[in-house]
């Protein structure tokens, strides 16, 4: 039974809505007539009104709507709505004229802090006036004399070394003339010799060497082919292949042991068998004379 009363009553309610949809409906409709014939009367009776003085006047007409006028906005057939207003116009203002950008009628000058320096260009060669002698082929080196050549003075040839050694040749000993030593080397074959920056030097050198018998075993004639030399002690023991080669390298113009031998293979046994039984001695050479 509940229930049934309840569905009784929104039954009820649906009804009373549904009546009151239709009431408003009946009103709207009327309303719709009533602002028609308002609209053809005006028309016929004043003629056309000022548009922006007509929606000043017509807000205060209804609650919900504005009067019937050609400004007006959209009509609502179902329910009272607020219709939208026209905007006011306004007077429009002049839009200013489109500018052109123009170049400066004066141009204005970039002045650099840094001062500008101007090169000088080249002075051009100027022609001489009188003819050039025609010159001659000359083959090879120009013949003529160079500036220095011609102007500066001739300056003497500074000697080198004060003193000579021979320590194999025809003759030995110490020389003091490059003249001398030069005429010894040329007939001799083979010839050892060796200069120094003084006198004092060279005697010690020649002194050395043939103290220890070097100057004698230098010269000895040989079969035909170079001796080796073994160098058993002085500054740099070793075996050498030739005369000069032992006394510079091996005993630096100075004294030492030295064997000699025809045979490569003798030479390196004997420097071996000298060495295992530590009787190779190296020596410090002497100043002044390497």
């Amino acid at each position: 039974m509940a229930k049934k009363n309840k569905s009784k009553g929104k039954e009820k309610e649906k009804t009373a809505k549904r009546g009151a949809t239709g009431t408003l409906r009946g009103v709207s409709a009327a309303l719709l007539r009533t602002r028609e014939a308002t609209r053809q009367g005006k028309s016929v009776d004043q003629g056309q009104e000022d548009p922006v003085e007509s929606d000043q006047s017509s807000l205060h007409n209804t609650e919900f709507f504005d009067s019937d006028t050609d400004h007006s906005g959209p009509e609502c057939l179902t329910c009272p709505c607020t219709p939208a207003k026209k905007p006011k116009q306004q007077a429009r203002t002049p839009s200013p004229p489109p500018y052109t950008a123009q170049a400066p009628s004066t141009l204005v000058a970039f002045t650099s802090t840094t001062p500008s320096r101007a090169l000088a260009a080249p002075a051009a060669p100027i022609p001489s006036s009188e003819p050039m002698a025609p010159l001659g082929p000359t083959p090879g080196p120009s013949r003529l004399p160079h500036q220095d050549e011609a102007h500066s003075p001739q300056t003497k040839h500074i000697k080198k070394w004060s003193a000579y050694v021979i320590y194999r040749g025809n003759q030995t000993g110490v020389f003091q003339y490059w003249g001398q030593v030069k005429a010894i080397v040329q007939i001799s074959g083979g010839a050892v010799y060796k200069g120094f920056p003084s006198l004092a030097l060279a005697r010690t050198s020649y002194d050395l060497v043939r103290t220890w018998g070097l100057i004698d075993l230098l010269n000895t004639p040989t079969n035909g082919s170079d001796p080796i030399y073994v160098v058993v002690e002085g500054v740099a023991p070793g075996v050498y292949y030739d005369h000069y080669g032992m006394l510079r390298d091996g005993l630096y113009w100075g004294s030492g042991v030295v064997q000699r031998f025809n045979n490569v293979a003798n030479a390196n046994n004997f420097f071996v068998r000298s060495y295992m039984e530590h009787r190779v001695i190296i020596l410090q050479p002497v100043a002044g004379l390497f």
